[in-house]
C-alpha cells in the first residue's frame, strides 16, 4: 500500500487519521502469515522470532552448527539428528517446539529434528498447523573440515633455508580434496618465498615421496617468535583415506639476503608416549635427496590438515529453523 499514489494530495482531518491509524494496526497485525491481528500478537511473534534466531546464533558461537555439520560430512545422520535436538530443547523454553532442517525441504541433508525423536509424522503435522511460525536462517558452507593435526609445540625449531628441507608425514582421515593446511611457523632476518607442498609417502614410518600433489610459495610469514599460519592450496591436492601423504617445507637457494623460515616441533618427553603416530618429522640436507628421521621417530611438527569432501557444486547449503508455541506430543 502507498500513500503517494493520490497525488491530488491528502487533508489530515481527525477522521482521516484515525483512519490511517487503523490501517496500520491492521497493517502490523498481518504483516506475518497465520496470526492474530493484534499488536498483542505482534509482540507474541516478535518473541518467537527472536527465540529462533537467539537459538542459532547460540548454536553457532558454541561451535554446535559445526560440529552437526561435520557429523553429516562423516555420514553419521542419526548422531547429528541427536545433538541437533539435545540441544535446541536446552535452549528454547519449553513452550516453544521447534523443527530444523539443513538443505532444501525437497532433499535435505538433515531433517525430522523436532523436540523428541519419534512421532516426526505427529510433529509435522502440529508444524503445518500451527497458527504462529518464526522462522530463523543460516548459510553453511560445507567447504572443508579438519582432519589430522598435532597442535603441540616445545621449544624445538627446526630451520628452512637452503638445502634444508624439512617434512612431517600424515596419513588422510577422510577422502576428499586437502584445501588448507596450518602450520606454526617463524622467520629470521629476511628470507625468500617458503615453498609447501603435498608430497605422496608410502606409509608411517616411510619418508616423504617425490610426487607433488599440491604446491604453493608464500611470504606472508612475518612473525620473528612463532603464530600459526594457514595457508590454502588454489590447486589442491586429492587424498584417499588411510593412504600416506607428506608436508614438505623449502625454501630456494639464494633467494632472499640469509634469513631463514624455522617450524615448530613438539618434542615429548622421554617418559611421554608419540603424540601423533601416523607420522614424524623428516629432515633433509640435499633439497630432498635423501630424509632422515627426527627425533627417532617420536617428533611431530605442529601441523593441521583440512579436508573438502563434498563436490564444489554442492559446498552451500542453507540451515533453517522453525518456531511455533504449541503442546508437546
Amino acid at each position: 500500500m502507498s500513500f503517494g499514489r493520490d497525488r491530488r494530495g491528502f487533508i489530515f482531518s481527525l477522521d482521516a487519521t484515525l483512519a490511517m491509524l487503523v490501517v496500520l494496526i491492521v497493517m502490523a497485525g498481518v504483516a506475518r502469515v497465520g496470526g492474530p491481528e493484534s499488536i498483542y500478537g505482534q509482540h507474541g511473534y516478535l518473541r518467537l522470532e527472536r527465540y529462533a534466531n537467539d537459538a542459532l546464533e547460540v548454536m553457532q558461537l558454541t561451535g554446535t552448527l559445526d560440529n552437526i555439520i561435520n557429523l553429516l560430512v562423516e555420514g553419521e545422520n542419526s548422531l547429528a539428528e541427536e545433538l541437533a535436538e539435545d540441544e535446541l530443547r536446552k535452549i528454547l523454553p519449553g513452550e516453544v517446539q521447534f523443527r530444523f532442517l539443513i538443505g532444501d525441504e525437497s532433499d535435505p541433508r538433515l531433517d525430522n529434528v523436532y523436540p523428541s525423536v519419534e512421532n516426526h509424522a505427529e510433529w509435522y503435522s502440529n508444524f503445518i498447523n500451527a497458527e504462529d511460525i518464526a522462522v530463523a536462517a543460516r548459510v553453511s558452507a560445507f567447504l572443508y573440515q579438519l582432519d589430522q593435526d598435532n597442535p603441540y609445540h616445545s621449544e624445538g625449531w627446526h630451520e628452512i633455508e637452503d638445502e634444508n628441507w624439512q617434512a612431517q608425514t600424515f596419513v588422510a582421515g577422510r577422502t576428499g580434496v586437502l584445501t588448507k593446511v596450518a602450520l606454526y611457523l617463524k622467520k629470521e632476518e629476511n628470507p625468500g618465498v617458503l615453498t609447501i607442498e603435498i608430497r605422496d609417502c608410502a606409509g608411517a614410518d616411510d619418508p616423504p615421496g617425490s610426487t607433488v600433489l599440491a604446491s604453493m610459495t608464500t611470504s606472508d610469514v612475518t612473525s620473528k617468535t612463532g603464530q600459526e599460519y594457514e595457508f590454502t592450496f588454489t590447486s589442491p591436492a586429492s587424498v584417499t583415506a588411510g593412504v600416506y601423504y607428506s608436508i614438505v617445507l623449502h625454501e630456494p637457494e639464494d633467494v632472499g639476503d640469509g634469513g631463514k623460515y624455522k617450524w615448530a616441533e613438539y618434542k615429548p618427553s622421554p617418559s611421554d608416549s608419540d603424540i601423533y603416530l601416523e607420522g614424524h618429522v623428516w629432515k633433509s640436507k640435499d633439497s630432498g635427496g635423501s630424509w632422515k628421521v627426527g627425533g627417532k621417530g617420536r617428533h611431530d611438527y605442529y601441523f593441521r590438515t583440512y579436508v573438502r569432501v563434498v563436490p564444489p557444486e554442492n559446498i552451500f547449503d542453507s540451515i533453517t529453523l522453525y518456531v511455533w508455541r504449541g503442546p508437546g506430543i
